[in-house]
């Protein structure tokens, strides 16, 4: 593809951020990196922007996020649909970075002014407590359908009610029903965007934050939900430029180990399951 004019211009709004006397070397660089990037196959722009968005909120890089945000509402996503992404990484990278983003996407949307097509609703989109520990294994059969039953098996249903009365969690119990239910019972059955994008999300935050099991686990589930070497490697290459060489290095062979190694259960087998 090509970019855009629109594009262009606000991938190198950063140029006026720079001293003068490297101005044009600044935007040499953006045109060979930032730009570059953009402009590569594979993954659509739609894609590119999710997995941005998440990696950028998750380093709590707010000049450039708000940069990124505009240019996902000419990709074409909703509010909600970015609101999402950072809901979404709430949970892997941690509600306190997630509120530092919320807020660049308020200042972004009052700037846009109200958008009659996405009216503000006054209740949550949270699915209902009720059921979450059953809804969980279906994610967690999405995610590692190699070993999900086992997974849902380790994880003890968490307490909702008791408060002080629960039962108390340790490092050998109950804290993999707490992330079991939250994360998977919850988060993942969230509305506004596919499971796939979700995990291009997640696997985003998780390349950011340099967590190698994590990675493993997620790369696993790239390939389970039918991403391909290319995808996973586009996806990587996608936020180099605003990550660095090394996080890259470390994602990209620990991608090629688990692309080289795993071999994900047919489609079938996990529609069964």
């Amino acid at each position: 593809m090509t970019v855009p004019d629109e594009t262009l211009d606000l991938l190198r709004t950063s140029a006026s951020l720079v001293p003068k006397e490297t101005r044009a070397d600044w935007e040499e660089l953006v045109r060979r990196t930032v730009v570059d990037v953009w402009d590569r196959p594979v993954l659509p722009a739609r894609q590119r922007s999710i997995i941005t968005i998440a990696g950028l909120a998750t380093l709590v890089l707010p000049t450039e996020l708000r940069t990124q945000v505009r240019l996902a509402r000419v990709n074409g996503m909703s509010r909600l649909e970015i609101c999402e992404v950072v809901m979404q990484i709430a949970g892997y990278a941690g509600a306190a970075r997630a509120v530092e983003a919320m807020q660049v996407l308020r200042e972004v949307f009052e700037e846009e002014g109200d958008d009659a097509a996405e009216p503000i609703s006054q209740s949550h989109s949270w699915p209902a407590l009720e059921g979450r520990h059953d809804r969980a294994r279906v994610t967690i059969n999405k995610l590692q359908p190699h070993q999900g039953d086992v997974i849902h098996g380790h994880a003890v249903e968490y307490e909702v009610e008791g408060g002080p009365a629960r039962t108390p969690l340790s490092p050998t119990y109950g804290w993999l029903g707490w992330i079991h239910d939250n994360a998977f019972g919850d988060l993942w059955f969230r509305p506004h965007l596919t499971d796939d994008e979700r995990e291009r999300a997640t696997t985003a935050a998780l390349v950011v934050l340099g967590l190698g099991d994590e990675l493993v686990g997620h790369f696993q589930a790239n390939l389970s939900f039918g991403f391909t070497p290319e995808e996973i490697g586009e996806g990587i290459l996608q936020l180099t430029p605003y990550t660095g060489y090394p996080t890259t290095v470390h994602a990209m062979l620990l991608a090629r180990q688990v692309i080289e190694t795993f071999t994900p259960p047919s489609r079938s087998a996990m529609t069964q399951a």
